[in-house]
């Protein structure tokens, strides 16, 4: 059930009414009106509206007033639905220039509303008021900048030298894995106070650590840690921290701030006399100021790792207490050491925003009276194994019974090491380490009770905070990571500890324990405990809500888009399908209709033939130039089919029309040669041979003498009238491409009427080509209406019937004359002797020019 929790979080909530109302827009804001007026039909009111809802929800989930956007309603109220309000037949928001004023004056009313809040935000606030006068300055530094840039700076360091790592990509890999070297490797801090053994048990505990230059520590060689030290080993990230980050103000660190701070204060106090309490001022100001410094250093540290691995910072965290804690006679000390780690804890949770597990190793063990007696004798092997208790993965149960489950597992190791000592006694013969070792077990059931007044004060159950449940104690062990030789007691009152010390007083003291650097209990608890459990993280809530979230937005995205490609497809191909059966179908009819006109011509069928084969393409439903999306995804058809029809059918146009064009072209020649009329023979020549001339080909010319030709003379009657061909006439002359004729030429009728044209005026034929090209530059026909005006008509009528439009052609208007004839003449005559010797063959030219000469 907690994986499905954020399903009612206020995010959560606050998005799918957010997708829910902005789905209700999107869909029904079209139907929606008020009397006349539907504000929400296009498509650009509507995603302003729901654009302004998702700034409304961000507003009120971060607490913020949601004024704005009342005030962007206000405005867009007032220019759309401001035409509609009226005051007896008076309409006021009519004009845009009105609808523009108003909304001035309502932007002018936030705005002197919004300086009276903050005007009275500044008078109440002095925080508030500080801000605003130092808005856009320089930034007030942190006390622990300097610390921090080191600490950033070592840092930096360690997250290079995890990213030479090797990881499981290769290749070409490597440069996408992004921040995935970050998680190769857990991460586990180590807290605990200023010389509470926690470096040491990192190093002594028998990781190896392939870089870095960790070595194990040597009994006197001992030093503290200056602020974070990383230590990296095959299996995991230790990050050791310096004791001041557990108790802040135990830092020894030079403080320059506070220099200036003093200095400052001195100059302020100038001439008081006080100089007994400015000296105790300055020792409290001096205690206060390094526990600011320190927390902001370990507030400004904790936001380094949130920053540099999101997820989950922490893996887990070690907590290390010194035995001297235990057995300190003051319970404050325990108390106080309690408090501090559960800050600490509670530091992690909070800055970090994840759940971790907590181990509590009891370092120093060593000091306890008759440990090195009692285990002196284990090989290195034994050595390495932990010594302690695990808990179970904590649920609600055990969280309640911590102190019960806890109290039970001290009260086991205590008989474990009762049930020992006789064993131990067989072994050794020394009288005063049997009596030593012989009260070991006394001495940590003694242990065990201020050890469990420190662990239910650092894992109390509180009602002001949640440490208890999310901070997941799993255990806690027993180590010593170097031997000193001195010893504690943990309890001076047992029967043991009295004798031992009235033989002290009695004979000469004990001879001093010689050092060792052994380390005990350690290397199985990180190896086989801290390491495996590096899962237990519950990675940071923040971070995993937002992620689920848009994994979750991600997905439906994702489904959404399949979903609607493969119903795009699947139309697509249907509608595509349907396509190519009716085209099929199309394409079988007309193949019958002209095989059948090749067996039995019919010219007037020859019409309907070349229509089909020009629709061919086309279907009900579909814009060839526009197609809809319907056919378009990634299947349409269209364009092989209409590329193929538009072969088809200037196939058939070449087969089926155009010969009977040429025929015609042919009769017209030689009837027009019977009928001694040049002119005619001339035209149908010259356009017979541009049949047969890729050169010369020009459609204009042939599409004019046709069409001409059968409005004239009624040729086209043989396909059934003029009309039904025109269109197929002007396709097949658009000049899209060069036609040309499937007959052979017929080159007796060509000389036959260019020996018929050679007898005629070649003069008359040049001038005629010239006016036929000036025509097509001359100027507008000069007609009555033009010149009279509109009420020509009224007044004049022509004696040949034609209409009053028609009049002059504009070549023999004097402007025509002028400007074109005049001027050009040379030109076109030059063209139309070109033209001419192409028509008459170059063989006539210079015999036309002597006979005419």
């Amino acid at each position: 059930m907690k994986k499905l929790s954020f399903l009612v979080s206020r995010w959560f909530l606050a998005f799918l009414a957010l997708l829910v109302l902005g789905l209700v827009i999107w869909f029904l804001g079209p139907f929606v009106a008020f009397g006349g007026l539907k504000p929400l039909v296009s498509v650009g009111m509507r995603v302003l509206v729901i654009a302004l809802l998702l700034v409304s929800a961000l507003l009120w989930l971060k607490g913020w007033s949601t004024g704005v956007v009342f005030g962007a309603l206000l405005c867009l109220l007032v220019w759309y639905a401001g035409p509609l309000l009226s005051f007896g037949r008076a309409a006021p928001l009519t004009s845009v220039a009105a609808r523009v004023i108003a909304i001035a004056v309502v932007l002018a009313l936030f705005a002197a509303f919004g300086l009276y809040w903050l005007w009275q935000k500044m008078r109440s606030d002095e925080a508030f008021l500080k801000k605003a006068l130092t808005f856009g300055g320089k930034k007030e530094e942190s006390p622990a900048a300097g610390r921090l840039k080191e600490v950033e700076a070592r840092i930096n360091a360690a997250l290079a030298r995890l990213k030479s790592m090797r990881t499981g990509a290769r290749g070409v890999g490597r440069l996408f894995q992004g921040t995935r070297y970050l998680y190769e490797l857990p991460w586990f801090i180590a807290l605990g106070s200023t010389s509470s053994g926690k470096t040491s048990a990192l190093l002594n505990a028998g990781l190896a650590f392939p870089i870095g230059g960790a070595t194990p520590r040597t009994v006197g060689a001992s030093v503290g840690t200056k602020n974070i030290d990383w230590w990296m080993s095959n299996d995991a990230v230790l990050i050791d921290t310096a004791g001041y980050y557990t108790r802040h103000g135990a830092s020894t660190q030079s403080l320059p701030a506070l220099a200036d701070k003093r200095a400052q204060s001195k100059d302020n106090n100038a001439g008081r006399d006080m100089a007994a309490t400015q000296g105790a001022d300055a020792a409290v100001g001096d205690a206060d100021w390094r526990r600011r410094v320190d927390e902001d250093e370990w507030h400004g540290f904790l936001d380094m790792l949130r920053r540099h691995r999101p997820r989950a910072p922490i893996n887990g965290a070690v907590l290390a207490i010194s035995l001297d804690i235990l057995t300190a006679s003051d319970p404050t000390v325990r108390a106080t050491e309690a408090d501090l780690l559960r800050e600490r804890l509670a530091d992690l949770r909070t800055r970090l925003g994840i759940r971790f597990p907590v181990y509590l190793m009891i370092t120093q063990m060593d000091r306890l009276s008759g440990f090195a007696d009692y285990f002196g004798s284990l090989t290195e092997e034994h050595r390495a194994q932990m010594w302690g208790f695990t808990l179970p993965v904590s649920g609600q149960s055990a969280r309640s019974n911590l102190a019960v489950a806890c109290n039970g597992e001290l009260r086991q190791l205590v008989t474990r090491l009762a049930g020992g000592v006789n064993t131990r006694l067989e072994d050794e013969y020394d009288i005063e380490r049997r009596r030593r070792l012989a009260a070991l077990p006394e001495a940590f059931a003694a242990l065990c009770v201020p050890l469990a007044e420190l662990l239910g004060q650092l894992f109390i159950d509180s009602r002001y905070d949640d440490t208890q449940n999310h901070t997941m104690l799993r255990g806690v062990y027993f180590t010593s990571a170097l031997q000193a030789g001195q010893t504690v007691t943990a309890e001076p009152l047992t029967v043991v500890q009295r004798l031992m010390a009235g033989r002290s007083r009695l004979f000469s003291a004990d001879a001093a324990r010689p050092a060792a650097n052994h380390s005990y209990f350690l290397h199985d608890l990180f190896t086989k405990v801290v390491f495996p459990e590096a899962h237990l993280v519950r990675p940071n809530l923040r971070w995993e809500y937002r992620f689920r979230l848009l994994r979750l937005v991600g997905h439906t995205l994702g489904i959404v888009l399949f979903v609607w490609l493969a119903m795009g497809m699947r139309v697509s191909f249907g509608n595509n399908t349907d396509y190519l059966d009716a085209v099929a179908r199309k394409t079988q009819a007309l193949a019958a209709e002209v095989m059948q006109l090749y067996r039995e011509p019919k010219p007037e069928a020859v019409p309907d033939t070349l229509s089909e084969a020009r629709y061919l393409p086309t279907w009900t439903g579909l814009d060839l130039s526009d197609p809809d999306s319907r056919f378009r995804y990634g299947l349409y058809s269209a364009p092989g089919v209409v590329e193929a029809s538009r072969d088809t059918y200037r196939a058939l146009e070449d087969n089926l029309l155009l010969p009977s064009i040429v025929h015609r072209l042919e009769d017209v020649i030689a009837q027009s040669m019977a009928n001694k009329d040049a002119k005619a023979t001339y035209d149908a020549l010259r356009v017979y041979l541009m049949l047969y001339d890729k050169a010369r080909f020009n459609s204009t010319d042939i599409k004019a003498w046709v069409l001409d030709d059968w409005a004239k003379n009624d040729s086209a009657s043989i396909f059934g009238g003029r009309a039904s061909m025109i269109e197929h006439v002007e396709q097949l002359f658009s000049g899209e491409r060069i036609v040309r004729s499937p007959l052979i030429r017929n080159n007796g009728l060509i000389q036959q009427a260019r020996a018929f044209l050679d007898s005629s005026n070649a003069t008359q034929r040049l001038y005629d080509r010239a006016k036929a090209g000036m025509q097509k530059e001359a100027p507008d026909e000069f007609t009555l209406l033009r010149a009279v005006g509109p009420q020509a008509g009224t007044v004049f009528t022509r004696a040949s019937g034609a209409p009053l439009s028609r009049g002059v052609p504009g070549l023999f208007t004097f402007d025509g004359y002028r400007n074109l004839f005049d001027k050009r003449l040379p030109e076109f005559v030059q063209a139309a002797r070109d033209d001419d010797a192409w028509v008459m063959g170059r063989s006539y030219l210079g015999e036309a020019q002597k006979k005419n000469g």
